[in-house]
């Protein structure tokens, strides 16, 4: 049970003492690499959803200015239309008030 011992059937059964140790070592930095790299990875999708995020609202902007500017076209095309039938029902309101009026005076002196 010494350590020359341990280290005799070790290299027989391995190859080596110090491919044991290494073993040790190698086990240590992949797990700091592991963890450097899923860090890495967890920054790559945290930019990511960021891009993704910054679209979308890149996006929701130009569909807000297009639905404006479609509204804002559909206003001007109407607009004649609407100052038309202002002016024509005008018209008729006047003439009505006329008609109603110039009745009146007629039977205001034939009474």
């Amino acid at each position: 049970n010494d350590a020359a011992t341990t280290e005799i059937y070790t290299e027989q059964i391995v190859g080596s003492v110090r491919c044991v140790q290494e073993t040790g070592q190698n086990a240590k930095k992949k797990e700091v690499f592991e963890a450097k790299k899923e860090k890495q990875e967890q920054r790559k999708i945290e930019e990511l959803n960021r891009q993704i995020e910054e679209e979308s609202q890149r996006k929701a902007g130009e569909i807000k200015m297009h639905s404006q500017r479609i509204a804002a076209e559909r206003m001007q095309k109407t607009s004649p239309y609407v100052f038309l039938a202002f002016i024509i029902l005008l018209i008729i309101g006047m003439y009505i008030a006329l008609k109603y009026f110039s009745e009146r005076e007629r039977t205001k002196y034939l009474d």
